[in-house]
């Protein structure tokens, strides 16, 4: 009898966290009321952030988060770029304030969101893509479906499209990535994830002050997260996603911002570890650097989140290659 009681007991705490994460997973767009706008791409929305006016044959610049990330993680960006020229965030679907995609997510429906993003908000090319980590690859995915739409590329510390062939142990980490994103959808529907949310924020150092914090926890602390997590990691693995993505870009204008690392690696990293994602994420520059003759490389004191801890170093780029292009 004590058995079943006990049984009886944990499947009432789980109806009741799916009960009220159910309860829970309402709409907070309207309560938070950012400052973009979610624009319909045929029936459903992305989010978007447009800022700054279009000068004459000037290039609209895009901002392309890296994986994991959204719109917010130019907040100290955007700004000072809408100074002197348009300029337009956007959360990929799933992420951020946009609806979910049809799955599988892959690399390919990514760019042809933005661009259906693009028409959609009635801003035509050409675009200064600028890419975050694994926006750079979509950056250069993008390129291949519409290169007469490209003026030019910022990479804030470009990743790649096979990091198996340069860190040995991505694949490992990866699969143990995708069965916290795994643990994390099933959490995040029994409501369990939103009852420790306050610990989500230790995966977003970079956000600071109480609004905006809660305004991420809103966004984090749903099994809608984990879902779009566990999706976009599952579509960036995938080699073969990736076979249209362009291995030259001929004399584009790019400029390649390449953090240097000089900090101390994270503390669950080992030293031996460290050095060998150093060595193996400076064989990646140095691969992409040889996609486009008008490419140059600038070496940035700074770690991977360049646009959060130098942002003017981003903004800079940014206005070099508008005089450029």
């Amino acid at each position: 009898m004590r058995i079943k009681g006990y049984l009886f007991l944990f499947a009432l705490l789980l109806s009741g966290g799916y009960l009220y994460e159910k309860w829970a997973r309402k709409d907070a767009y309207p309560r938070f009321q950012p400052p973009g706008r979610r624009v319909d791409i045929g029936g459903r929305r992305l989010y978007a952030l447009v800022q700054g006016e279009r000068r004459p044959a000037q290039p609209l610049v895009v901002l392309e988060a890296g994986h994991g990330d959204w719109s917010k993680c130019w907040r100290n960006v955007q700004p000072e770029i809408a100074r002197f020229a348009r300029v337009l965030s956007y959360d990929r679907a799933g992420s951020g304030w946009s609806d979910p995609g049809p799955l599988p997510r892959t690399p390919e429906r990514m760019v042809h969101d933005l661009h259906n993003l693009l028409v959609a908000s009635g801003e035509p090319g050409p675009y200064l893509l600028v890419g975050h980590s694994m926006g750079a690859p979509l950056a250069r995915l993008f390129y291949h479906f519409y290169p007469q739409e490209v003026a030019g590329m910022l990479w804030v510390d470009s990743a790649h499209e096979r990091m198996d062939r340069f860190l040995p142990f991505f694949s490992k980490a990866l699969s143990g990535l995708q069965s916290f994103y795994g643990s994390g959808r099933i959490a995040g529907r029994l409501g369990l994830v939103r009852l420790f949310q306050r610990q989500m924020l230790v995966v977003f150092p970079n956000v600071h002050g109480a609004d905006a914090q809660t305004e991420l926890l809103a966004q984090v602390t749903g099994a809608r997260y984990f879902d779009w997590m566990y999706a976009e990691t599952a579509a960036f693995a995938r080699s073969d996603y990736w076979n249209n993505i362009s291995r030259t870009l001929g004399a584009l204008p790019v400029i390649s911002l390449e953090a240097q690392y000089s900090h101390q690696p994270p503390p669950p990293m080992a030293v031996p570890f460290w050095r060998e994602f150093l060595a193996g994420w400076k064989k990646i520059h140095a691969d992409v650097a040889g996609l486009s003759t008008g490419l140059r490389r600038v070496p940035v004191d700074a770690g991977h989140v360049i646009m959060a801890e130098r942002p003017e170093v981003v903004v800079q780029a940014v206005r070099e290659l508008l005089g450029l292009v």
